[in-house]
């Protein structure tokens, strides 16, 4: 079985490096593959470019922003994909007004990546509510490992 591991935003195949290990152990004949999710034109763009790097047959596994390109993916390639498993996602915003709202925030939130010092975003970022339950050693520790991937262009992936 092929199985590709879909990071979230602000993430990298690295991601994946606690977790990989316990897979390979349960399904050893299993082939992983952990894409790094570029920045693209647009949505539409990005989910093909997707679609042509990862096999048939593949189950998707994804979390967060990787959860939704993978339901994108899947969407747009039904025949394609094998399965489909969400960790932190969901399938997208109905109402209009709270869809342009949402992209209002994450205009926002690209802004505030180009204009602040990294450092400073991060820290911010990793106080929102969603990462309450996170202990104050491995919030530092993923700011430490974001700061480490300093090349990465963040606001182009919103």
């Amino acid at each position: 079985m092929k199985v590709a591991l879909m990071h979230g935003f602000m993430g990298d195949p690295s991601d994946w490096d606690e977790v990989l290990p316990a897979l390979e152990a349960k399904w050893p004949e299993s082939q992983f593959i952990v894409p790094q999710i570029r920045p693209a034109q647009d949505w539409q763009t990005g989910l093909a470019e997707l679609v042509n790097e990862i096999p048939a047959g593949t189950v998707l596994i994804g979390y967060s922003m990787g959860a939704r390109l993978s339901l994108g993916m899947t969407l747009s390639s039904q025949e394609r994909f094998r399965g489909l498993l969400f960790c932190s996602g969901n399938p997208g915003i109905e109402q209009a007004d709270q869809r342009t709202a949402r992209r209002e925030s994450d205009r926002r939130i690209a802004d505030q990546i180009a204009i602040e010092e990294r450092r400073h975003f991060l820290e911010r970022w990793y106080q929102s509510p969603v990462f309450r339950s996170l202990t104050p050693q491995v919030r530092q520790q993923e700011i430490e490992r974001k700061l480490a991937r300093s090349g990465d262009d963040w606001s182009s992936i919103l």
